[in-house]
């Protein structure tokens, strides 16, 4: 596994790659004991998240592996195909994957999504349409929404 950070608009972001996918996406710098020089990879991730956090483009086309659980993995489907711009309720979530009465569960999925801004879970609002829960914080799930929707 190979770590780097960079900073962004939003604050410095460090990326977790094996095998030259992106495995996990976190906010915020992280020190670690092998730091990881700039190649043609990671200077092509870069330009793409600091793209995608100037509205430059809509969609990260990066590679990466998704590990997570069965039930996770239901969710983050679900949360991929949310439109840009557009925002969906724990609740809608739990519905489209035939789990009604899981809102709970999906907000917990969500909150350990290895891969935010990859798997738009910013765009996942209380049902009342209030912000709630976000791994980066919510002034980045303010930040995000106030971007996608400008």
């Amino acid at each position: 596994m190979q770590y780097f950070s960079f900073e962004t608009i939003i604050g410095p972001i460090t990326i977790l790659l094996e095998d030259s996918k992106i495995v996990r996406i976190s906010f915020g710098l992280k020190k670690y004991l092998c730091p990881y020089l700039d190649n043609v990879l990671t200077i092509d991730i870069k330009n793409k998240i600091k793209k995608f956090l100037n509205g430059d483009i809509k969609f990260l086309d990066v590679d990466y592996k998704l590990i997570a659980s069965d039930f996770q993995k239901e969710v983050l489907t679900a949360t991929s195909k949310i439109p840009y711009g557009k925002t969906k309720s724990y609740r809608d979530i739990a519905v489209e994957i035939g789990r009604p009465k899981a809102a709970r569960a999906v907000g917990l999925a969500l909150g350990s999504n290895p891969l935010p801004l990859i798997i738009p879970c910013h765009r996942v609002i209380g049902s009342n349409g209030k912000m709630v829960g976000f791994t980066g914080g919510l002034n980045i799930k303010e930040y995000l929404l106030f971007l996608e929707q400008n």
